[in-house]
């Protein structure tokens, strides 16, 4: 079986949050890293787990966060995933964004 896993980073444009008071420090130009990987789980649904990682430009890094998204239903194709991940980052850190980098490549994985 093959799998896809992807990796993409997202920088922060404006920080809502902060400019709202509902945060205390300006995350303008901190990194969102998010990584589709096969999930160390058992193997059923898509395989899939992410994970996002949250640097500022001092490169101070922060507890990445797991999702196992085996259930999910996240497509894997890349305008969806990014879109995906793009909202579900505004929504829980209320930024706005802009992508930086993506890449993507497939693996053989066991059934």
């Amino acid at each position: 079986m093959t799998f896809n896993e992807i990796q993409a980073t997202f920088k922060v444009t404006e920080d809502i949050a902060f400019k709202t008071g509902i945060f205390g420090r300006d995350r303008k130009d901190w990194t969102f890293t998010v990584k589709r990987q096969v999930s160390g789980c058992t193997a059923y649904g898509d395989r899939s787990c992410h994970t996002i990682k949250i640097s500022n430009p001092e490169n101070e890094y922060f507890m990445p966060h797991l999702y196992d998204t085996r259930y999910d239903g996240i497509s894997d194709k890349k305008d969806e995933w990014i879109e995906f991940w793009q909202k579900f980052i505004n929504e829980q850190w209320t930024a706005n964004l802009e992508l930086v980098d993506y890449s993507e490549k497939e693996i053989n994985v066991e059934d």
